[in-house]
């Protein structure tokens, strides 16, 4: 049904979550910062924050460390804290080392990769990412890899995926299916696009926004069938 498979990277083939946490604590520990619970959340809702002014394009990726870690130092009240850039490139370091898989991922992936041809659609960093295609055994699976930073266009914008699809040499955008779990970059852009859309919904979000995908799925095995059919 689909020739391209359009997958988001974050929270759709990697458990971000995981990631960011592991990452946080690891960067706090080697800067003599006690870690705990709460400021992972208080971070993780920063971070959003900070990404969806990227996707308005009132940031640059140049930004994104001063604005999520100055305004997280702030807010724990962080005396003489240590500088956000460098703290920012820390914790890339550490988050590009950590490749955790969502549940059913590597099933999906290597189930679709033969009768599929497969992209990788992310707004993440190249530091990040790429190391962690490395660590995740995908490197290849994925022809063309589009990261925002590289481009210098993002999620939902038509040039990010303008971008895409002369990489993937403009085949019609009817052979194509986004999957991600972003309503904003992966569904809306994609569905401006004028492509189908799969929306990965695994916690059962409301769909509160004027987005409405081709598909919803709760668990990555549920897309079999889809592109299958």
């Amino acid at each position: 049904m689909y020739e391209w498979l359009l997958f988001d990277a974050d929270g759709t083939i990697w458990d971000f979550d995981a990631a960011e946490v592991e990452a946080l604590e690891t960067s706090f520990r080697e800067v003599g910062i006690e870690f705990h619970d709460g400021h992972g959340s208080r971070y993780h809702s920063i971070n959003i924050d900070v990404w969806a002014a990227l996707e308005r394009g009132e940031l640059v990726p140049a930004d994104l460390n001063r604005e999520r870690f100055g305004r997280l130092f702030l807010e724990m009240g962080v005396e003489d804290p240590p500088d956000p850039e460098a703290f920012g490139h820390q914790y890339l370091l550490n988050l590009a080392g950590c490749a955790q898989m969502m549940d059913g991922a590597r099933e999906l992936l290597d189930g679709v990769a033969g009768a599929h041809r497969l992209a990788l659609i992310t707004n993440g960093l190249a530091t990040v990412q790429r190391p962690r295609l490395e660590h995740s055994g995908l490197v290849g699976m994925f022809d063309p890899v589009v990261i925002s930073e590289e481009i210098g266009w993002a999620k939902p914008a038509p040039e990010y995926f303008d971008v895409a699809f002369d990489r993937m040499g403009r085949p019609d955008r009817s052979s194509a299916l986004v999957i991600g779990d972003s309503l904003t970059s992966d569904i809306g852009g994609g569905a401006a696009y004028g492509l189908d859309t799969c929306w990965f919904n695994p916690s059962g979000k409301p769909n509160d926004s004027d987005v409405t995908p081709t598909y919803e799925i709760s668990a990555l095995s549920e897309l079999a069938s889809i592109v299958s059919a």
